[in-house]
């Protein structure tokens, strides 16, 4: 469900990869050679022509103790496909399937997305996919709570409404007012900005948003540098945003 990084590591957050391998192993290497370990928010696989590649260079660095690697929404399609669930794959997803195929690594994805956590903890930061929700302070949670948990983490809340223009749900963003004052929120999976790593904080703790649309037009990949609790360094100029509805759906 959950892991936690001594919070004396030094480490390199980074945000939704989605295929993009050179600017990937780029940022690791970089981050390697400085002695940091490497935190990924999920979505290694998808849109991008490397999947397999920028996979097993992550599942690497699990395995050398360099790097952990937080459970995405994509990563949970392709982990339930290949456990043999009725899972529909489209086309970027069929993409990516022949890609792990053809590079051998369906018996490892499924072991090591398996032990994937939705959450990681480091002092007083929370690192997930999509976003936050309290009952991952809760120890012992019923099925029911934990599904609600496991959903809200890797997909992110939404409105109930669909996006004309794109078909897919609204996304929410009424979860950051349920962060805890003395936490910090790092997530991927949300695009608001490109140039960007938004800054958002209103009722309680502060939510950074770490994808910038590695994968999509005009996309980036984005990293924070965090030394013993303390950014350090970004990819991308950090923007305080002062208008959270300006960005989405918000109440």
């Amino acid at each position: 469900m959950k892991q936690v990084i001594d919070h004396n590591e030094r480490i390199r957050v980074i945000g939704d990869v989605h295929g993009h391998y050179e600017p990937f192993k780029e940022m690791v290497d970089e981050a390697i050679s400085e002695g940091r370990k490497v935190v990924s928010l999920g979505d290694l696989e998808d849109r991008g022509p490397h999947s397999a590649k920028c996979v097993e260079l992550m599942f690497d660095l699990i395995d050398n103790d360099q790097g952990y690697l937080a459970m995405s929404n994509h990563a949970w399609k392709h982990y339930r496909y290949h456990l043999g669930n009725p899972v529909k794959l489209h086309a970027e997803h069929l993409k990516t399937k022949e890609d792990f195929e053809n590079h051998g690594i369906v018996e490892r994805y499924v072991q090591q997305m398996g032990n994937a956590p939705y959450f990681i903890t480091y002092g007083q930061y929370f690192f997930a996919h999509a976003s936050y929700h309290p009952l991952a302070h809760v120890d012992e949670l019923s099925k029911k709570k934990e599904k609600v948990l496991k959903e809200r983490l890797i997909y992110g809340p939404n409105t109930g409404e669909t996006d004309p223009d794109t078909g897919f749900p609204i996304r929410s963003l009424d979860w950051i007012d349920r962060i805890p004052d003395d936490l910090i929120v790092m997530v991927g999976h949300h695009v608001l900005s490109t140039t960007e790593i938004l800054k958002m904080q209103n009722k309680g703790g502060a939510a950074y948003y770490v994808d910038l649309g590695s994968g999509k037009e005009n996309g980036v990949l984005a990293y924070v540098d965090i030394d013993a609790g303390t950014i350090t360094k970004t990819s991308h100029p950090i923007s305080e945003v002062q208008d959270i509805g300006k960005y989405g759906a918000y109440n």
